[in-house]
């Protein structure tokens, strides 16, 4: 539903232009292999009984989404 809306938003109202022409669709296979990446290095901290994230913990997150482009 909500890329559905978001897609409307986009494309027919011409808000949030800064997203258009960028993949919408959060359930595609692409993003499954981010949510597993991501899902790793949850399953890390949460081994290591982390209840807080710092911004270098924050930092992997991202660093494993990005690297997953290439």
């Amino acid at each position: 539903m909500h890329y559905y809306m978001m897609s409307y938003l986009v494309d027919r109202m011409d808000e949030y232009l800064e997203y258009r022409g960028k993949e919408l669709e959060s359930h595609g296979t692409g993003s499954f292999s981010k949510y597993s990446k991501m899902l790793d290095i949850h399953r890390k901290f949460e081994s290591q009984k982390k209840e807080n994230y710092s911004l270098s913990d924050l930092q992997k997150f991202i660093d494993a989404v990005q690297n997953s482009r290439h």
